[in-house]
């Protein structure tokens, strides 16, 4: 009996701690295809997709506009993004798939880049030195 007792008396304690321990936040994870575009937000380098950004919460039931999203692959193809999402819970999350334009040449060699990162030949995430030790982590 002790021992429930003193199980019901932390209990109480444990919640509140748990409750207060994380801020909530709304997350996208943008994604391309072919795999592993270079993402870039204002101009900086985010890092390969996919990539999983967080910002703070924001107010449910309104609508958040998140950064431009521009994403370079090697041959030279160029996509971007600018989404509005309605935020309908607290910790909402997004996902995000990105396409490389159909009529640019040269998909053999993008392919080729996304294989290579799958075999872990581009282990830094960034070819040819643009960024080294990126996080491939960032916030809006």
């Amino acid at each position: 009996m002790k021992f429930l007792a003193f199980i019901g008396y932390r209990l109480p304690l444990l919640l509140i701690i748990a409750s207060c321990s994380s801020t909530p936040s709304t997350s996208i994870t943008y994604d391309t295809v072919p795999k592993h575009g270079y993402i870039y937000s204002n101009g900086e380098l985010m890092g390969l997709a996919p990539l999983t950004v967080s910002t703070e919460d924001h107010q449910v039931g309104k609508h958040y506009s998140f950064n431009e999203i521009t994403v370079n692959w090697p041959s030279g193809a160029i996509a971007t993004f600018q989404g509005e999402f309605l935020i309908e819970k607290p910790r909402d999350h997004f996902y995000v798939i990105i396409e490389r334009p159909e009529d640019h040449p040269d998909i053999e060699i993008d392919n080729s880049h996304a294989a290579r990162v799958r075999m872990g030949l581009i282990t830094s995430g960034i070819a040819n030195g643009d960024r080294q030790n990126f996080v491939n982590h960032g916030s809006l």
